[in-house]
Protein backbone atom coordinates (compact mmCIF):
# COMPACT_ATOMS: atom_id res chain seq x y z
CA UNK A 1 0.00 0.00 0.00
CA UNK A 2 1.61 3.33 -1.26
CA UNK A 3 1.22 5.45 2.37
CA UNK A 4 1.46 8.63 1.03
CA UNK A 5 -1.37 8.68 -1.34
CA UNK A 6 -3.77 7.29 1.37
CA UNK A 7 -2.53 9.25 4.65
CA UNK A 8 -3.36 12.39 2.09
CA UNK A 9 -6.59 11.11 0.93
CA UNK A 10 -9.90 12.85 3.07
CA UNK A 11 -11.77 9.79 2.19
CA UNK A 12 -9.32 7.15 3.30
CA UNK A 13 -8.97 8.88 6.38
CA UNK A 14 -12.90 8.97 6.99
CA UNK A 15 -13.26 5.54 6.17
CA UNK A 16 -10.65 4.93 8.97
CA UNK A 17 -12.56 7.04 11.92
CA UNK A 18 -15.84 5.54 10.95
CA UNK A 19 -13.85 2.40 11.79
CA UNK A 20 -12.54 3.39 15.01
CA UNK A 21 -15.98 4.49 16.05
CA UNK A 22 -17.37 1.18 15.35
CA UNK A 23 -14.60 -0.28 17.39
CA UNK A 24 -14.69 -3.88 15.63
CA UNK A 25 -12.14 -5.26 13.62
CA UNK A 26 -14.52 -7.22 11.81
CA UNK A 27 -14.77 -4.26 9.44
CA UNK A 28 -12.52 -4.26 6.64
CA UNK A 29 -10.87 -1.04 4.40
CA UNK A 30 -10.91 -1.33 1.02
CA UNK A 31 -9.99 0.85 -1.79
CA UNK A 32 -12.17 1.34 -4.44
CA UNK A 33 -9.37 0.08 -6.99
CA UNK A 34 -5.69 -0.85 -5.96
CA UNK A 35 -4.42 1.49 -9.09
CA UNK A 36 -6.04 4.56 -7.00
CA UNK A 37 -5.61 4.89 -3.37
CA UNK A 38 -5.72 8.20 -3.39
CA UNK A 39 -9.49 8.08 -4.37
CA UNK A 40 -12.53 6.49 -2.64
CA UNK A 41 -12.57 4.14 -0.30
CA UNK A 42 -15.06 1.58 1.07
CA UNK A 43 -15.49 -0.01 4.63
CA UNK A 44 -16.20 -3.38 4.43
CA UNK A 45 -18.91 -5.09 7.20
CA UNK A 46 -18.35 -8.61 8.45
CA UNK A 47 -19.53 -11.61 7.03
CA UNK A 48 -21.78 -13.74 9.48
CA UNK A 49 -24.03 -15.29 7.35
CA UNK A 50 -21.52 -16.74 4.54
CA UNK A 51 -18.49 -16.91 6.76
CA UNK A 52 -16.66 -15.19 3.83
CA UNK A 53 -14.13 -12.55 4.69
CA UNK A 54 -12.85 -11.87 1.27
CA UNK A 55 -13.80 -10.13 -2.18
CA UNK A 56 -15.86 -9.73 -4.06
CA UNK A 57 -17.99 -7.63 -1.80
CA UNK A 58 -20.33 -6.90 -4.60
CA UNK A 59 -23.50 -8.58 -2.56
CA UNK A 60 -22.72 -6.40 0.67
CA UNK A 61 -24.22 -3.02 1.48
CA UNK A 62 -20.93 -0.89 2.53
CA UNK A 63 -19.76 1.96 3.79
CA UNK A 64 -18.26 4.52 1.27
CA UNK A 65 -16.38 7.79 1.28
CA UNK A 66 -14.93 10.01 -1.93
CA UNK A 67 -13.92 13.16 -2.38
CA UNK A 68 -13.14 16.20 -4.97
CA UNK A 69 -12.29 19.76 -5.12
CA UNK A 70 -14.29 22.35 -6.50
CA UNK A 71 -12.97 25.76 -7.36
CA UNK A 72 -10.63 24.80 -4.59
CA UNK A 73 -13.23 23.93 -1.90
CA UNK A 74 -12.45 19.99 -1.02
CA UNK A 75 -16.05 18.04 -0.71
CA UNK A 76 -16.27 14.69 1.10
CA UNK A 77 -19.13 12.56 -0.10
CA UNK A 78 -19.55 9.76 2.61
CA UNK A 79 -22.29 7.18 2.56
CA UNK A 80 -23.56 4.01 1.66
CA UNK A 81 -23.08 1.70 -1.40
CA UNK A 82 -25.68 -1.28 -2.67
CA UNK A 83 -24.97 -3.34 -5.77
CA UNK A 84 -27.91 -5.19 -8.23
CA UNK A 85 -26.16 -7.52 -10.21
CA UNK A 86 -26.47 -8.34 -13.69
CA UNK A 87 -28.19 -11.51 -15.43
CA UNK A 88 -25.50 -11.88 -18.22
CA UNK A 89 -22.48 -11.44 -15.57
CA UNK A 90 -22.82 -12.21 -11.88
CA UNK A 91 -26.85 -12.41 -10.72
CA UNK A 92 -27.82 -11.38 -7.77
CA UNK A 93 -27.79 -13.68 -5.43
CA UNK A 94 -30.51 -14.76 -2.57
CA UNK A 95 -27.47 -13.69 -0.26
CA UNK A 96 -26.97 -10.14 -1.64
CA UNK A 97 -28.37 -7.36 0.41
CA UNK A 98 -29.74 -5.45 -2.62
CA UNK A 99 -32.82 -7.53 -1.58
CA UNK A 100 -33.54 -5.89 1.76
CA UNK A 101 -32.73 -2.66 0.46
CA UNK A 102 -35.61 -3.34 -2.38
CA UNK A 103 -37.73 -4.11 0.78
CA UNK A 104 -37.20 -0.89 2.31
CA UNK A 105 -37.80 1.10 -1.19
CA UNK A 106 -40.99 -0.52 -1.81
CA UNK A 107 -42.40 -0.26 2.09
CA UNK A 108 -41.37 3.14 2.13
CA UNK A 109 -39.10 2.66 4.69
CA UNK A 110 -35.87 3.97 2.77
CA UNK A 111 -38.14 7.47 2.09
CA UNK A 112 -38.43 7.64 5.36
CA UNK A 113 -34.91 7.37 6.13
CA UNK A 114 -34.04 10.16 3.94
CA UNK A 115 -36.17 12.40 5.18
CA UNK A 116 -35.27 12.01 8.56
CA UNK A 117 -31.65 11.64 7.21
CA UNK A 118 -32.50 15.50 5.53
CA UNK A 119 -33.99 16.52 8.60
CA UNK A 120 -31.59 15.53 10.91
CA UNK A 121 -28.49 16.77 9.06
CA UNK A 122 -30.69 20.27 7.52
CA UNK A 123 -29.00 19.56 4.42
CA UNK A 124 -29.50 17.47 1.25
CA UNK A 125 -28.81 13.31 0.83
CA UNK A 126 -27.38 12.91 -2.60
CA UNK A 127 -28.36 9.32 -4.20
CA UNK A 128 -26.91 8.34 -7.01
CA UNK A 129 -27.74 5.49 -9.40
CA UNK A 130 -25.46 4.05 -11.98
CA UNK A 131 -26.00 1.50 -14.57
CA UNK A 132 -24.20 -0.58 -16.83
CA UNK A 133 -24.89 -3.41 -19.82
CA UNK A 134 -22.37 -5.22 -20.91
CA UNK A 135 -18.66 -5.51 -19.84
CA UNK A 136 -15.29 -3.25 -21.02
CA UNK A 137 -14.93 -2.30 -23.91
CA UNK A 138 -18.58 -2.07 -24.72
CA UNK A 139 -19.94 -1.36 -22.12
CA UNK A 140 -22.93 1.54 -22.04
CA UNK A 141 -23.55 3.25 -18.98
CA UNK A 142 -25.63 5.69 -17.47
CA UNK A 143 -25.91 8.04 -14.17
CA UNK A 144 -29.04 9.37 -12.63
CA UNK A 145 -27.97 11.86 -9.86
CA UNK A 146 -30.50 13.46 -7.14
CA UNK A 147 -30.44 15.87 -4.45
CA UNK A 148 -32.99 14.76 -1.75
CA UNK A 149 -34.05 17.33 0.74
CA UNK A 150 -37.30 18.47 2.56
CA UNK A 151 -39.12 15.76 1.33
CA UNK A 152 -38.85 15.90 -2.04
CA UNK A 153 -36.72 14.59 -4.98
CA UNK A 154 -34.61 16.73 -7.63
CA UNK A 155 -32.76 15.94 -9.95
CA UNK A 156 -29.77 17.31 -10.92
CA UNK A 157 -28.64 17.77 -14.68
CA UNK A 158 -27.38 15.27 -16.69
CA UNK A 159 -28.25 13.65 -19.74
CA UNK A 160 -31.55 14.08 -21.24
CA UNK A 161 -33.57 11.62 -20.80
CA UNK A 162 -33.93 10.70 -24.22
CA UNK A 163 -30.39 9.72 -24.57
CA UNK A 164 -30.51 7.22 -21.68
CA UNK A 165 -29.46 4.09 -22.99
CA UNK A 166 -29.86 1.97 -20.00
CA UNK A 167 -32.44 3.48 -17.90
CA UNK A 168 -35.48 3.23 -20.62
CA UNK A 169 -38.35 4.07 -18.21
CA UNK A 170 -37.13 6.71 -15.64
CA UNK A 171 -40.37 8.29 -13.56
CA UNK A 172 -40.49 11.91 -13.22
CA UNK A 173 -38.60 13.09 -9.88
CA UNK A 174 -42.04 14.54 -8.60
CA UNK A 175 -43.18 10.49 -8.54
CA UNK A 176 -39.93 10.24 -5.75
CA UNK A 177 -37.33 8.10 -5.36
CA UNK A 178 -39.19 5.06 -4.96
CA UNK A 179 -40.63 4.95 -8.35
CA UNK A 180 -37.69 5.78 -9.68
CA UNK A 181 -35.39 3.04 -8.15
CA UNK A 182 -38.30 0.40 -8.48
CA UNK A 183 -38.31 1.08 -12.18
CA UNK A 184 -34.88 1.53 -13.56
CA UNK A 185 -34.05 -2.31 -10.84
CA UNK A 186 -36.51 -3.87 -13.38
CA UNK A 187 -34.14 -4.49 -16.06
CA UNK A 188 -32.60 -8.01 -15.04
CA UNK A 189 -29.19 -7.35 -17.45
CA UNK A 190 -28.65 -4.12 -16.28
CA UNK A 191 -26.01 -4.20 -13.29
CA UNK A 192 -27.27 -1.09 -10.94
CA UNK A 193 -24.84 0.75 -8.29
CA UNK A 194 -26.91 3.09 -5.90
CA UNK A 195 -24.96 5.44 -3.58
CA UNK A 196 -26.70 7.43 -0.96
CA UNK A 197 -24.09 10.19 0.65
CA UNK A 198 -23.66 12.95 2.43
CA UNK A 199 -21.83 15.54 1.38
CA UNK A 200 -19.54 17.83 3.83
CA UNK A 201 -17.18 20.80 3.03
CA UNK A 202 -13.95 19.87 4.33
CA UNK A 203 -12.82 22.53 6.53
CA UNK A 204 -8.89 23.43 6.56
CA UNK A 205 -8.91 24.14 10.05
CA UNK A 206 -10.27 21.15 11.62
CA UNK A 207 -8.84 17.32 11.34
CA UNK A 208 -11.06 15.48 8.73
CA UNK A 209 -11.31 12.75 11.84
CA UNK A 210 -13.13 15.52 13.68
CA UNK A 211 -14.94 16.41 10.74
CA UNK A 212 -16.45 12.98 10.14
CA UNK A 213 -16.96 11.79 14.39
CA UNK A 214 -19.59 15.18 13.69
CA UNK A 215 -20.92 14.46 11.10
CA UNK A 216 -21.47 10.71 11.81
CA UNK A 217 -23.48 11.35 15.38
CA UNK A 218 -25.30 14.04 14.29
CA UNK A 219 -26.81 11.81 11.78
CA UNK A 220 -24.87 9.75 9.49
CA UNK A 221 -24.86 7.18 11.85
CA UNK A 222 -28.79 6.58 10.53
CA UNK A 223 -27.12 5.15 7.39
CA UNK A 224 -25.13 2.20 9.60
CA UNK A 225 -28.61 0.26 8.81
CA UNK A 226 -27.39 -0.08 5.50
CA UNK A 227 -24.29 -1.46 6.16
CA UNK A 228 -24.85 -4.62 6.29
CA UNK A 229 -25.51 -8.45 4.49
Amino acid sequence: MDLQRTVTNPAYAAAVEIKRILSSDTYQLKPHSHLHLDQAWYLIPPQHKTKKQGPPFYHLGKFTASWKTVDGQTYLNAGVHIEKGSASSTPTGNTWFWHTFMRRVKDGTFENDLLNLSNTLEDKVVVQIDGHHGEKPNRISDTLLYHWQNGQCNRVMGEEKSSLQVFKAVPHENEGITKIIEAVSNDPWAWIDVYVEVEMPVSQSKKIEEQINDLWYKGLHQLHKYISE
